[in-house]
């Protein structure tokens, strides 16, 4: 198999799962725009990686970012410290992969999978951060609808 076969096998289902969700994200009301993206650093087994190769990504005007790796789903948003001590974790870590870090320090965490949910809003607190960054994860397979419901949360 040459190297173009190869890579169409990767990009052709990533390009038609963007396409899928941004129709139903404008369908829905939002502003949004898509690009494809490189050099994202993304967390592998407690180790960052980069990623050299391009990604694609709906920016949702005002809200925050959807994106799709190879074999997952992200969103990505940056809300107020004060919208950030509002936000329920619990019913979120409940059902989805979650991590909550600073704005302008990214590398302070306030949550990933190896902290207590009870401590984010005391960490938060604590911060001189003005801004909070949340990023949720999910399977490749979610419905957009369910995207969207998340999303509705951090308008």
């Amino acid at each position: 198999m040459n190297k173009h076969n190869i890579l169409n096998e990767i990009y052709e289902p990533l390009h038609k799962k963007v396409k899928s969700i941004y129709k139903e994200v404008v369908d829905n009301g939002y502003k949004a725009s898509i690009g494809w993206y490189n050099m994202h650093s993304v967390k592998y087994n407690d180790d960052f990686l980069t990623e050299f190769f391009p990604i694609p990504i709906i920016t949702i005007e005002s809200i925050g970012d959807i994106g799709l790796n190879i074999d997952s789903i992200f969103f990505e948003t940056t809300i107020s410290r004060e919208k950030a001590l509002e936000v329920d974790y619990a019913s979120l870590i409940e059902k989805y992969s979650i991590e909550v870090y600073g704005a302008d320090d990214y590398l302070t965490d306030f949550y990933n999978k190896n902290m207590l949910l009870s401590d984010i809003k005391t960490r938060i607190q604590g911060s001189k951060e003005t801004q909070i960054c949340i990023a949720l994860y999910f399977d490749m397979n979610i419905e957009t609808n369910i995207l969207l419901e998340i999303i509705s949360v951090f308008i």
